[in-house]
Order: structure tokens, then C-alpha cells, then sequence
């Protein structure tokens, strides 16, 4: 199973939003992520290449639930079974 979720910065001009991916049911339930929660997020960026074509992902390893408009908020948020 794995999750895909969108974060975006709060309180800037121009927020960025970053696309999350968690793989296994065991980090679906760690993080428990939903629309609106306010996370501070630590994540590594990497890239996995197949048939010559990279593919880019952002696996998060920290995800903390805030009470206040800190940093960034989910705003959308899949779940899918693994293939």
C-alpha cells in the first residue's frame, strides 16, 4: 500500500507544495497525515531509474503534527494498493 500527499509552505508569499510518497502500511499509520493536518515534514528526495527514464520521488522519514499554522499543510491525500 502506499500514500501520496501534497504539502504546501504556509505564511509566504509564494508557497511551494511538495509531493510526499509513503510506501507501507507501516508508515501509512506512523504518519496518519489528512487533509488540513499541519505537519513539519523531513523528507530525501531521490530518483530511480528504469528503461533509461529517472523517476523522481520525496519519501518523508519525519513527520510532526502541529497545533498552530507553523510551517505546511497537507491539502490532498491518496491512498492506493500497492501493485
Amino acid at each position: 500500500m502506499s500514500q501520496q500527499w501534497v504539502v504546501e509552505e504556509l505564511n509566504t508569499q509564494y508557497p511551494e507544495r511538495w509531493v510526499l510518497d509513503s510506501f507501507g502500511e507501516d508508515k501509512i499509520k506512523e504518519f496518519d497525515v489528512h487533509v488540513g493536518d499541519i505537519v513539519d515534514v523531513q523528507y530525501s528526495s531521490r530518483s530511480t531509474e528504469k528503461d533509461g527514464h529517472f523517476y523522481a520521488s520525496n519519501r518523508p522519514w519525519s513527520v510532526i503534527k502541529q497545533s498552530g499554522g507553523t510551517t505546511s499543510q497537507v491539502s490532498e491525500a491518496t491512498a492506493s494498493p500497492s501493485a
